[in-house]
């Protein structure tokens, strides 16, 4: 990157001569020497500088370091001192002996007030003294604030409380303490350790943990808002870059969400934002998670790393967690939330009770109630009641008395009886005899996308779909094609029940005139459906609509290759008859653009390393190592343009099992390059198991196998379940590339008119910078035999059809559009089928649809 920012300042440098060309050269004047004799006197760094808390125990006073270049004389220098209150500060005089370089004056506020900032600023700003052009610093500013610094203590013996602090990064234990003081009922605390040697990170002794603990301020739980301003972390990275003067190399730094917002220059209004649902809301799915305090001596932070020039890096929260000694540690909390659409008469309601919950009463409520009611709904629960739940956390099923809208209201008792915790959440309730007068109303369909031609859709790969009901309230589309659903039905289901709903403009749509929209992405000369999940509140539909077929003919690059579609017969029996360029596709998972591309060429070549023989059914295969170059796409030469790495080879070592006629990954280190350490090596791939949800280290589980005459597919082999089916390169720290079904092709052999010159890749890499995340990787490397066996499990001619499993998207960003079939979705899991519950009387209109 520095190479990077030198360009950049050069190209900078370079306008601003251009310009200065066109302009009327002005004289020079040459500013005046400095006074003969100059003592050269400047401020040296020093702990006075910045902002400092005092005890009001404390001495109230301050020394303040000068040091002069001209050591010749006595002297006294003029500070001029500038105040932010009279009558707080005096000062002593700065004086010097004849051969003195180093001096000292103090400065008193024995005046100051407890809890008012007061600042100061001292300057020499005569030139007899002060050099005119020395680096030297010639003023220094000062502020303090003069509080009472009070220990954290064990409610129990009134001493200063331990406090455990749990690292879940390392998942380290250490000890601490911890200190603050309070101003207008925010804490200023620092947590510090108490282990010789470790700071609270386990490395730097001087290394504590300052927040903002908001007393006042309390989220959707009830826990106090912590807040972690950004500080140094405690350690840093060598070898990632140069030195600053006087800093730490590379130093990394640490913050929560709230101050990242800051860091970022947001506006006010989306810092507001935040700050609102920290306060009313707990941590609700997708939202950033908050730091809290519980009340009971547990302080939990969510923190950000930061690396100045790479940016925030933790791919996840950092969690960190603070226990102190002497609290009573009980959690009697409880939401609830309607999990589904009620079946046959019994609506499921999930409760998620804290550990200590001895019991909740619960009661319904007809129609929507305000908080007044159900304060006195709450207040009317009997830890005798009938209406209870006694075996925990779950999801039960209750049938109640009649169709409508209801408020659950429930609270946690503890074992003496005592009422704890209220929540609350609306039901929508279907009896089973009014199943069929509250179903769900919905229809649509898929069709040809030709009239949109003259706009310029593409009929190749576009089709229209259409959706139309009645009192719909959430819907969700998907449309896959007739392949889809033969080959992984059930994960269709799962890609329907997990993409997003339509938006609200959609859904009004739906239940007025109509939806209509036009699917791109599509694979040219294929058969779809369309699929529409919709719910009213009270019941919900799977239904599958269709189908139509895009025009065009279909491309072998396009297909979704597996272990299924393996057969020998495409294949070599020898490494070299792989020697040679191959034309390089896969989906850019950068880019998301949902289809294979061209990528660029990747050349294979013999490997330097020793071809190993091995036994199978008592015949000798080889493992025949190969060389493949180009599997990062330009990466490595862009990173080289750069200046973040000194070599354009990115080339990876594979083995080519002759056996089996696959290529799968020998090292996930190019040549040249052996090490364990995310930051020592320069460049690195990873594998990718959506299967585990993350990127992962791993030899052996992707493989790439013979599928057509000239097409070797990259596929997951690892017969776990994990479905490895792309990669990542790596290098510099940055992630350039990550590549999805991987796929070579000989251009012998290769009619899909898309491969291009490779020089393109490479300018196309150049706009992949991503920012840095450290990976956490735990797989390990598979036996060759699980291979074989797998291998030679799909070539038992199978006739299973083939699945596409292509990415969709709709035109203009609407709707993801994923897949589903008809289906029952039912949600939870019965632990208990509780009893019909007392319905109070109606204390709120009920509103039916």
């Amino acid at each position: 990157m520095k190479k990077l920012f030198y360009i950049i300042s050069l190209i900078a440098v370079a306008a601003i001569t251009a310009v200065s060309c066109q302009q009327k050269e002005e004289p020079h004047e040459k500013g005046p020497a400095d006074v003969p004799g100059c003592y050269g006197v400047f401020f040296p760094s020093q702990a006075a500088s910045g902002s400092h808390i005092y005890n009001p125990t404390q001495d109230k006073s301050v020394d303040i370091t000068l040091k002069r270049t001209n050591t010749s004389g006595s002297i006294t220098v003029p500070v001029k001192a500038t105040f932010s209150e009279d009558g707080i500060f005096s000062m002593g005089e700065a004086s010097f002996a004849d051969g003195q370089d180093e001096t000292k004056f103090t400065v008193r506020f024995d005046g100051a007030k407890e809890g008012v900032t007061y600042n100061a600023s001292f300057e020499i700003d005569d030139n007899n003294y002060a050099s005119l052009y020395k680096s030297n610093p010639i003023a220094l500013d000062f502020s303090f604030m003069c509080v009472e610094m009070q220990d954290f203590k064990n409610p129990v013996t009134g001493e200063p409380a331990v406090i455990t602090l749990n690292q879940g990064w390392w998942g380290e234990t250490h000890m601490a303490k911890m200190e603050y003081y309070e101003v207008d009922g925010i804490r200023y605390c620092t947590i510090y350790s108490i282990e010789e040697g470790n700071g609270i990170w386990g490395d730097d002794v001087n290394a504590t943990l300052q927040f903002n603990w908001y007393t006042n301020n309390k989220n959707g739980d009830g826990n106090c808002l912590l807040e972690v301003p950004k500080q140094y972390f405690g350690f840093d990275y060598s070898d990632w870059g140069s030195k600053p003067e006087g800093d730490a190399v590379n130093p990394i730094y640490v913050y929560d969400y709230y101050s990242y917002w800051i860091e970022r220059g947001e506006s006010e209004a989306t810092i507001g934002k935040f700050l609102d649902f920290a306060k009313n809301y707990g941590e609700p799915t997708g939202s950033y998670p908050i730091s809290y305090y519980d009340g009971k001596g547990g302080f939990y932070f969510n923190l950000r790393y930061y690396i100045p020039g790479l940016g925030g890096f933790s791919p996840n929260p950092y969690e960190f967690v603070a226990i102190a000694e002497g609290f009573t540690r009980v959690d009697y909390r409880i939401k609830v939330n309607q999990a589904g659409v009620s079946e046959e008469g019994e609506v499921p309601v999930t409760f998620t009770l804290g550990p200590d919950v001895d019991k909740v009463v619960y009661s319904f409520a007809e129609g929507t109630l305000t908080a007044t009611q159900i304060g006195n709904v709450a207040a009317s629960l009997s830890y005798n009641s009938e209406d209870a739940i006694t075996e925990g956390s779950g999801t039960y099923y209750f049938e109640l008395a009649k169709t409508g809208v209801y408020t659950l209201v429930a609270a946690t008792y503890d074992e003496k009886g005592n009422q704890q915790e209220v929540a609350n959440c609306e039901i929508i309730y279907l009896a089973a005899a009014d199943a069929d007068e509250y179903a769900v109303v919905i229809d649509g369909g898929i069709g040809s996308a030709a009239k949109y031609a003259p706009s310029g859709v593409n009929t190749d790969n576009s089709l229209e779909i259409y959706v139309y009901g009645k009192d719909i309230k959430d819907a969700k589309l998907a449309v896959f094609s007739r392949a889809d659903l033969a080959g992984n039905y059930d994960g269709c289901v799962e890609k329907l029940m997990g993409t997003k709903s339509v938006s609200a403009a959609a859904i009004e749509a739906i239940n007025g005139t109509g939806y209509v929209d036009v699917v791109s992405g599509l694979l040219p000369g294929t058969e779809y459906y369309l699929f529409v999940y919709a719910s009213n509140g009270y019941a919900e539909t799977a239904l599958l609509f269709g189908s139509e077929y895009t025009t065009g003919e279909p491309l072998l690059i396009y297909r979704n290759f597996s272990v299924y579609d393996y057969d020998p017969e495409f294949g070599v029996e020898d490494k070299s008859g792989l020697f040679g360029t191959w034309n390089y596709y896969g989906i850019d998972l950068d880019e998301s653009l949902g289809l294979r591309e061209y990528l660029g060429k990747v050349v294979i070549s013999d490997s330097e390393t020793e071809d190993a023989p091995f036994e199978e059914e008592g015949q000798v295969y080889y493992d025949q190592y190969v060389y493949l170059k180009g599997l990062s796409a330009g990466s490595i030469a862009a990173a080289k343009s750069y200046g973040l790495v000194d070599t354009d080879d990115d080339t990876v070592e594979f083995s080519f099992d002759t056996y089996s006629q696959v290529l799968y990954v020998n090292s996930y280190w190019a040549v040249g390059f052996d090490s364990n350490s995310y930051a020592d090596g320069p460049f690195y791939f990873t594998q990718y198991a959506s299967g585990l949800g993350g990127w992962y280290r791993a030899t052996g589980f992707m493989a790439a196998i013979p599928v057509a005459d000239g097409y070797f597919a990259f596929v997951d082999v690892s017969n776990q379940g994990y479905d490895f089916n792309a990669w990542r390169f790596m290098c510099g720290g940055y992630r350039w590339l990550s590549v999805q079904d991987p796929l070579l092709v000989d251009p012998a052999k290769d009619d899909s008119g898309l491969a291009k010159s490779i020089d393109a890749s490479v300018a196309r890499a150049k706009q992949l910078v991503r920012e840095s995340a450290k990976e956490i990787d735990n797989c390990v490397m598979t036996e060759k035999g699980r291979i074989h066996a797998l291998l030679q499990k799909y070539n038992e001619k199978q006739t299973s059809v083939k699945a596409y499993d292509t990415m969709l998207g709709v035109k203009g960003g609407e709707i993801p559009v994923h897949m589903v079939k008809p289906v029952s979705v039912k949600h939870g899991e019965t632990k208990a089928v509780a009893p019909a519950s007392h319905v109070l009387e109606k204390t709120a209109e009920v509103f039916l649809r």
